[in-house]
């Protein structure tokens, strides 16, 4: 009677893991266009990110809310876009064609590096479904701004003033040798 019991057992799990899987592949998928954005450290940058919705299954699925994952501390993060111009829902094999999604806004005192987080799109089967549909990852590089300051005009006139002693003072002793010499 063991015998028997651990095939049984064995033939559920594995209908049970294998009927699991096919419920895990992804029905919606999301690209960000670009994912990479950058722009100069020391000023306020607005980063717009546009991507495409794309529903790859074969039932209708409801884009109900999206979310972020950014652990960068000051940044504006604003997702007006994705209500404004995601549709309430996806019929299969439609997409949504590069949209606006969401904005990034950096502090003017954030430092050059990089920023990275995640975007998700949540909904389902329902108006009211809020699972994680599909996510992508994006960055915000923030580039050194580092210039060589420019000479400020009194020290380029005191400047001009020396160079054009100094030539006058060696020309005159020029002259005076010259003389000497005769």
């Amino acid at each position: 009677m063991k015998t028997v019991k651990s095939p049984l057992l064995l033939t559920v799990l594995l209908l049970v893991i294998w009927g699991g899987l096919g419920k895990a592949q992804a029905q919606i998928s999301l690209t960000l266009s670009p994912a990479l954005q950058s722009g100069p450290a020391g000023t306020s940058n607005l980063f717009t990110f546009i991507g495409t919705i794309t529903n790859n299954g074969t039932s209708t699925v409801f884009l109900n809310a999206d979310n972020f994952s950014f652990a960068a501390t000051g940044w504006t993060l604003d997702d007006t876009d994705f209500f404004n111009n995601a549709p309430p829902s996806l019929n299969p094999g439609d997409t949504t064609g590069l949209i606006a999604l969401f904005t990034a806004t950096n502090p003017q005192s954030a430092p050059a590096g990089n920023y990275v987080g995640t975007y998700s799109i949540l909904g389902g089967a329902t108006a009211s479904d809020t699972n994680v549909l599909a996510s992508e990852p994006f960055q915000v590089t923030l580039t050194s701004s580092a210039t060589t300051p420019e000479m400020g005009s009194l020290a380029s006139l005191t400047l001009l003033f020396m160079l054009v002693a100094a030539l006058s003072l060696y020309r005159a002793r020029s002259r005076r040798q010259a003389i000497r010499e005769l």
